[in-house]
């Protein structure tokens, strides 16, 4: 219970100070074109003075491997980053690649740290990880 205390309050700030703002897109193309429909669906799911959203929204894109997923979200993230001001994560699961698909362990550590969690406080189960993170 103390590790978890202890982890907590680095994640929160409250023993070490400012937290980091993680900003963690890749980079975003260059060359990508289109989408506006797919890109006004994500925009809609944004709060708005005119539409307040309690709670958090989570969107799923699904789409065969190599259809432009991962372009077309991380190309809307950085459009939109200005509206996470306290940070974007990114993990890039590996799910169409030939390396092993990363498991919820390991993306939960690497979130952690990145919100300046110290390694030795980040829990290795996925229960205590992902309810510190929370």
């Amino acid at each position: 219970m103390a590790d978890e205390e202890s982890a907590q309050h680095a994640v929160c700030g409250v023993a070490s100070g400012l937290l980091p703002v993680p900003r963690q897109l890749p980079p975003v193309l260059r060359d990508f074109t289109g989408r506006g429909e797919q890109l006004a669906m994500l925009d809609a799911l944004l709060p708005t003075v005119e539409n307040v959203v309690e709670g958090v929204t989570v969107a799923a894109v699904d789409g065969t491997g190599g259809c432009g997923k991962t372009s077309l979200v991380v190309h809307w993230a950085h459009r939109s980053q200005d509206r996470f001001p306290d940070g974007t994560l990114y993990a890039n699961l590996r799910g169409y690649g030939p390396s092993q698909a990363l498991g919820p362990s390991a993306v939960l550590a690497a979130f952690l740290h990145a919100l300046g969690a110290p390694e030795a406080q980040i829990p290795v189960d996925v229960k205590p990880s992902g309810c510190l993170l929370r």
